[in-house]
């Protein structure tokens, strides 16, 4: 009769998982605060370790169960680092100057994933949509190592004969051919680091004069 038709059906959203839990945490700090010179100069230094443990992470499942992956307890990982800061006033009197600078610096490191010493993940489901063979977890390593070719620059005039033999032309980027087999491929991808500084630091000014002020701050 030419009416359009509709079908109804339904397909798996999601997994449920009743074994999860919650993730614990055990911290130590040790820290120090003093100052000096009659309070013009001040400081507090923090030492801190951190072990989570049941860490939610998704995990990844096989192609046939339907879903990628499903939420799940997974191993434990280690945050250990230092603190400073120090702060104080150099300058005091009708011009005044107050200065303060900090410095983090943070390790992590994970511990154990189970039964698994390396597990791929995804960072989150928008963005770039990255797959979990770019990022992934590895025990005795840092959290959020990349996975991908290891960039060389790009390829220069002189090399214009090299790059042809990989397909392509000077000022093209240029990859390292990790199994040195003539071929840019998945077979070259390696370790590229990950997402986290290895330390934070920051400065901070306050000057005075009367009615007028000015701040500004360094952050890096």
């Amino acid at each position: 009769n030419g009416l359009p038709t509709t079908d109804i059906g339904f397909g798996i959203g999601g997994l449920d998982n009743p074994n999860l839990k919650w993730e614990s945490t055990a911290q130590t700090n040790i820290g120090i605060d003093f100052s000096l010179f009659n309070g013009r100069l001040t400081s507090t230094i923090d030492w801190y370790r951190k072990v989570t443990n049941d860490l939610l992470m998704p995990r990844e499942l096989a192609g046939y169960v339907g879903v990628p992956s499903v939420l799940d307890n997974i191993g434990s990982m280690e945050n250990k680092g230092i603190e400073i800061l120090i702060g104080g006033d150099p300058i005091v009197g009708d011009f005044n100057w107050n200065t303060s600078v900090n410095f983090t610096a943070n390790r992590n490191k994970v511990l154990d994933l189970g039964p698994n010493k390396r597990i791929g993940y995804r960072p989150s489901s928008g963005g770039y949509s990255l797959g979990s063979d770019f990022m992934f977890l590895e025990v005795g390593e840092s959290f959020g190592l990349m996975n991908g070719w290891k960039f060389l620059g790009i390829w220069g005039t002189d090399q214009e004969e090299e790059a042809r033999s990989y397909g392509q032309l000077p000022g093209d980027p240029r990859y390292l051919d990790l199994n040195e087999d003539g071929k840019i491929d998945n077979n070259d991808r390696t370790r590229i680091g990950n997402g986290y500084p290895r330390f934070t630091w920051g400065w901070t000014n306050q000057f005075t004069y009367k009615g007028f002020d000015l701040s500004f701050m360094f952050m890096g």
